[in-house]
């Protein structure tokens, strides 16, 4: 039969199956419920999900690639580390990097928001940098599109950059 598409949230821990049937998603939840698996100690839990569909990040891609000019981005793994100005020479060889603002949600990672010149540029740095490495096996750069159309940078510091 038709193969479930699957879209992982590695950053939440979590993953959407799509079965081709309600009947055949029925049939996995309740296997797995009866014998929950475990992965690095950890069970893993199922349940339905309130999406109809599964929406891959490259269907993201699709949708706001003509868009969206501003990029979330997280660093994790880090060993050495990160600023908005090694940011700026690494995305900046993608296109015009207008304004970046970084901020602290998790104490884990380096984490900001860049905004391009253009979508295309937005896009051609997303699809190049996403899971890649600033050093070798470390510092790894996490990107997806952000919500937001604009960036406002209110002041310049080692937080934000016009």
């Amino acid at each position: 039969g038709a193969q479930p598409r699957v879209y992982m949230q590695t950053m939440k821990g979590q993953a959407f199956v799509e079965f081709p049937t309600t009947e055949a998603a029925a049939a996995c939840l309740n296997a797995l419920q009866a014998t929950p698996p475990v992965m690095k100690s950890a069970t893993l839990l199922a349940t339905f999900s309130t999406r109809d569909s599964v929406t891959t990040q490259e269907d993201v891609i699709r949708n706001l690639q003509d868009s969206s000019r501003v990029l979330l981005v997280h660093v994790v793994n880090m060993l050495y580390p990160v600023d908005i100005d090694m940011l700026h020479h690494i995305f900046s060889k993608y296109g015009s990097v207008e304004k970046i603002v970084s901020f602290s949600k998790d104490p884990n990672a380096y984490q900001a928001m860049l905004q391009f010149d253009n979508p295309q540029h937005a896009t051609n740095a997303l699809r190049a940098l996403d899971n890649q490495n600033i050093y070798n096996d470390c510092n790894t750069i996490k990107v997806q599109y952000s919500t937001f159309t604009e960036l406002t940078v209110r002041y310049n510091n080692q937080k934000k950059k016009k």
